[in-house]
């Protein structure tokens, strides 16, 4: 893997290196959570 700039493949590297947004905690949380719920069940 090369430690040099990404491919534009990426749509979110337009945007400078923030901390990640909370929306895109929580898209990136629901699925574990169902998972975690469905495993349970």
């Amino acid at each position: 893997m090369s430690c040099g700039p990404r491919p534009q493949a990426y749509p979110f590297d337009d945007l400078p290196h923030t901390p990640i947004p909370r929306g895109r905690v929580v898209i990136a949380v629901v699925p574990v959570v169902l998972l975690v719920l469905i495993a349970w069940l």
